[in-house]
């Protein structure tokens, strides 16, 4: 270590930034390890909802350590994570303590302080919803739509006084915020100065119903575009769009055609994110003059769906009703098969994003976990049967995969509401190219890792 020179052991050091005690304990080796150490422990700061660690923040604000920090990570909760089992649960509302405002406040004495992660509950609740849910029981949540907006609004006031901000991530961001805020002269001085964006969008869940609600719609398919998307367009390099509680991309549907290009984009991660149309690729491989990292985390091509009229006049446009699938209140469905695979979409990025140096998709069994957003730059190739997809609008869970095991292994039945004379239930396949989607996967990451061995 001691014959390394400065810039690769600080390479090494800056790998331990999430290892306070092997930071602490590198400081005591020797002046030069000291100093390095010294940077990268004070490099991010954390500031928790309690008293104490309020002052703990204002101590290092007011110390000489607060030159080194450049990241502030800002918690709502102490557990963020924590969902709750039962629909009915009693939560207590958060309050905001005065001490933890104050402590925001101080965000613009870093001097180097460029990016900011603020990390809110995973459940919440829908301040839009105009559907009733028979016999379900109202969802209280510890942080309400006006407790998100006060803590948003504290953060983006604090962030206009902080001139060198260059990264916004917001972990758990709540569907529908208040327009006002997001549309306010403050917000948008604050997002002019951002090229990193890091979203991970949470939702109101309601049993089988969470999709009915109005404020996912209104905040995927307006607000994400319009508030965020649209207006960074010309100046972001690193862009990343996880949902938690709802795969997104059709229904909800967002509009990317419309969205347009990003003309420095270098990186792309998007979570839970649904591919159906061809024009969703290349929308991706428009990018390739700049793209060069793109993560898909558990983004599977849905290969069939059976739809209401909502979603399939947004989705699929002039889509004919499916017959025999009239229902008592006389709304129909729609019914589509897409013609996408894996191995097609793998040999396009392959000739598509010549610039393309890190790739990785990642299809698990494993339920989506919170920490997927977190660590979305390590994911590694992984492909399940996950990987391909059907949304069906009569299942209690409407996203399906195809299970691994057991009868419907290889197919996914839609039955009829009510028999057509001339149409039957219809079985759909799953796609049998297992080996075509691996091989065209090989031979992506063999262009992609030559490329990144060439930059080396």
């Amino acid at each position: 270590m001691q014959r390394l020179p400065v810039e690769l052991k600080q390479l090494c050091i800056e790998g331990l930034d999430d290892d306070a005690d092997a930071l602490k304990a590198l400081r005591l080796v020797n002046k030069e390890l000291g100093t390095l150490a010294t940077k990268a422990l004070f490099s991010k700061a954390v500031l928790n909802p309690t008293d104490e660690s309020a002052a703990i923040f204002k101590k290092l604000v007011q110390s000489k350590y607060s030159e080194n920090v450049q990241c502030v990570v800002i918690n709502t909760s102490l557990c963020p994570d924590t969902e709750y089992e039962f629909y009915w649960s009693r939560a207590e509302e958060s309050e905001i303590l005065e001490s933890f405002t104050d402590a925001i406040g101080f965000l613009h004495s870093f001097p180097r302080l460029d990016g900011l992660q603020l990390i809110f509950a995973v459940e919440c609740a829908a301040s839009l919803d105009t559907w009733i849910d028979d016999g379900s029981f109202d969802r209280d949540v510890e942080e309400t739509p006006q407790f998100r907006s006060e803590v948003l609004g504290t953060v983006i006031n604090a962030l206009c006084e902080v001139p060198t901000l260059k990264s916004l991530s917001i972990k758990n961001l709540q569907d529908h915020m208040d327009r006002q805020l997001l549309e306010s002269e403050v917000f948008g001085a604050v997002r002019d100065r951002i090229t990193r964006l890091h979203l991970q969008i949470t939702t109101e869940r309601k049993r089988r119903h969470a999709l009915e609600l109005e404020a996912v719609h209104q905040g995927f398919t307006v607000d994400l575009p319009g508030l965020w998307l649209k207006p960074l367009s010309s100046q972001l390099t690193h862009l990343t769009l996880y949902s938690y509680t709802c795969m997104w991309g059709l229904f909800p549907f967002v509009e990317l055609r419309d969205v347009g290009i990003f003309p420095c984009l270098e990186s792309l991660s998007l979570g839970n994110y649904t591919f159906a149309h061809d024009w969703q690729i290349d929308w991706i491989l428009s990018h390739g003059p700049t793209l060069n990292q793109l993560l898909l985390d558990d983004c599977p091509i849905v290969t069939a769906l059976r739809m209401r009229e909502d979603m399939a006049k947004v989705a699929f446009p002039g889509l004919p009703t499916w017959p025999g699938s009239s229902h008592m209140d006389d709304s129909v469905d729609y019914f589509t098969q897409t013609s996408l695979h894996w191995h097609d979409i793998f040999d396009r990025f392959q000739f598509g994003l010549p610039h393309l140096q890190h790739f990785a998709i990642h299809n698990s069994f494993m339920h989506w976990a919170n920490d997927a957003f977190d660590n979305r730059y390590k994911i590694s190739n992984i492909l399940t049967h996950d990987r391909y997809h059907v949304f069906d609008v009569e299942s209690v869970h409407p996203w399906r995969e195809f299970h691994p095991f057991g009868r419907n292994a290889e197919s996914y039945e839609f039955y009829r509401q009510n028999p057509h004379p001339d149409s039957e239930d219809l079985s759909v396949k799953f796609p049998e190219c297992d080996d075509e989607d691996a091989e065209a996967l090989e031979r992506l990451m063999k262009v992609v890792n030559a490329r990144a061995e060439s930059e080396v």
